[in-house]
């Protein structure tokens, strides 16, 4: 929904949108246009000089890390790191660095878990996978290690993933 909304305002708008960390999509008065371009996903450059602002990262590259960690799934591996994201997206080491904290306003630690916490909500809340740990979802979802997954996921959503999984299971019965 984030997405979609970022394609039908982004830039088109005077009011930003942006998402907070339980994923609520919030908007808010334009009153800092570099602000709102930056939470648009929109990389923005001074041009010395003229004052007019220049995109250096082109659609096709952001699309690229899109694509790798939404139909690729990059971030399942553990493993993954900057250099490596960075080779297999053939993008120098700094240039990625550059993108994620101008297109996604984040590093590539907080970029990543992003994707695996959303990964573990999903496994969490499915109701075939109620046999597994969580522990388990953890390193299925990329996650290293059982206090790193819970931490992450509890800074992400409020919850642990325990009793983030109770609570789908409990609004799932009251349906």
């Amino acid at each position: 929904a984030y997405n979609a909304l970022l394609a039908i305002y982004g830039g088109k708008s005077t009011a930003a949108l942006s998402e907070n960390r339980s994923g609520t999509i919030c908007s808010f008065a334009e009153t800092d246009k570099q602000e709102a371009d930056r939470l648009n996903g929109n990389q923005v450059l001074q041009d010395s000089g003229t004052g007019e602002k220049q995109d250096s990262f082109s659609d096709s590259t952001y699309r690229k890390i899109v694509q790798l960690m939404e139909k690729n799934q990059v971030y399942l591996d553990a493993q993954l790191t900057t250099e490596k994201l960075a080779r297999i997206s053939d993008m120098d080491k700094k240039e990625l660095s550059q993108l994620l904290r101008n297109k996604f306003g984040s590093g590539f630690q907080q970029f990543v878990n992003k994707y695996r916490v959303e990964h573990a909500m999903q496994l969490l809340s499915k109701r075939e996978n109620d046999n597994l740990k969580v522990e388990y979802i953890g390193l299925q979802s990329g996650f290293n290690s059982r206090a790193t997954f819970y931490s992450i996921f509890t800074s992400y959503t409020g919850l642990p993933p325990a009793v983030y999984r109770q609570g789908m299971i409990d609004q799932e019965t009251k349906i």
